[in-house]
């Protein structure tokens, strides 16, 4: 399996908890398409192996930044392109990340048109306080309205995004919250508890301005109530974050937490091909510089053994499917197979961390505080 991620940097507004490479102009949009096209042929070789026929790319990610405000017209050309350069398999997934204010019907009958069979609502809540806390310019009204566009659309694959440890939230409307989502026909539910990322804006509103900062034990009990409500309702909790009726995982993010190669396109983008992880500069124009010469000059790191080995424990133990026996053998030398089977069985003493079969993971009531137990497996040099 393979993926393609192209990165659209542009949205009306930045969201003040929102970390990620965007701008809030249009007026360079046109200048970044011409580029993403030289992008996509200048790395049209990427999934090519020597002497082996390159494998079909699996999925393709439109992530951003808000891939909504692009043209039908932009899309369509990017796509055809895109398909020009690389061999995309019979079932490709295509997924577009959709702001609420961007969908329509004419738009999501356009979007279907073009061959995108998965769409990402970036809906964040239905609770107008909480979107006013977290600067989102939809209203809970227009998140439903929204929805509800997209549920009576051709594209059958729909996926929402929700926030939850939002101040001022409260369990039973954190529960409503979800629960428009299961008793609907999404079939796929994302859910991100909101964090401080140093030097965004609610970084500053918090320590500046004296707005309440997100609380640990609130977004703990959230949380508990997403797996608990999800799950009651024949949700699939098959990552830390997500949550699938059976058959609709994000084969786009399954491949990213399975290790399995990605080319990234635009700026900001990372990319992976096995050994080494490229990324590209954030900023536009130095993106727009590095496009310009061929091979593209890129940040590279290639990956000794003992990251792959820690990568792997970050990326497999997020998923229910955990780490196997098989991939262990695969991945880690002996060293670090004995290192890890040392450190875990601690973890399976006191319940974190379970055997099932010959496949090791975390159980799902303890995903929330993951973190902790995989860094007690990792290994360091």
């Amino acid at each position: 399996m393979s993926g393609i991620y192209i990165h659209v940097p542009f949205c009306r507004e930045k969201c003040t908890y929102c970390n990620f490479f965007s701008v809030t102009t249009l007026s360079r949009k046109a200048l970044w398409l011409e580029t993403l096209l030289k992008e996509i042929e200048l790395r049209r070789q990427f999934f090519e192996v020597e002497n082996t026929v390159p494998h079909p790319i699996d999925t393709l990610y439109f992530g951003g930044g808000t891939p909504s405000l692009l043209l039908t017209g932009e899309l369509e050309t990017i796509l055809r392109t895109i398909k020009t350069h690389f061999n995309l398999s019979k079932n490709v997934e295509i997924t577009l990340e959709a702001n609420p204010d961007d969908v329509t019907a004419e738009k999501t009958d356009q979007w279907s048109e073009l061959g995108i069979n998965r769409l990402s609502l970036g809906l964040q809540s239905f609770d107008d306080e909480a979107l006013t806390y977290l600067s989102r310019r939809h209203s809970a009204a227009r998140a439903l309205e929204a929805l509800e566009t997209a549920l009576t659309s051709g594209i059958n694959n729909i996926t929402a995004d929700l926030i939850y440890g939002v101040p001022g939230l409260s369990a039973d409307q954190w529960r409503s919250n979800i629960r428009i989502l299961t008793r609907s026909k999404v079939n796929h539910i994302s859910a991100y508890s909101l964090t401080v990322e140093q030097k965004t804006t609610l970084d500053f509103q918090i320590r500046k301005r004296g707005i309440p900062a997100p609380d640990d034990e609130q977004a703990a009990l959230h949380y508990q109530i997403l797996t608990e409500e999800a799950t009651a309702s024949g949700f699939e909790h098959y990552e830390i974050s997500n949550f699938a009726r059976p058959g609709y995982r994000s084969q786009h993010n399954s491949a990213y937490w399975s290790g399995k190669p990605y080319l990234g396109l635009g700026p900001s983008a990372h990319s992976y091909n096995g050994t080494q992880r490229l990324w590209n500069p954030s900023g536009l124009q130095k993106w727009i510089e590095a496009m310009n010469i061929d091979p593209p000059q890129l940040e590279a790191e290639t990956l000794t053994p003992v990251q792959r080995y820690n990568e792997m424990l970050i990326t497999q133990l997020r998923t229910s499917d955990g780490i196997s026996e098989k991939m262990l053998a695969q991945t880690a030398s002996p060293k670090l197979i004995e290192h890890f089977k040392t450190e875990v069985q601690q973890h399976i003493n006191q319940g974190d961390i379970e055997l099932v079969g010959s496949c090791y993971r975390i159980p799902s009531h303890k995903l929330f505080t993951s973190d902790a137990i995989v860094i007690n497996l990792m290994y360091a040099d």
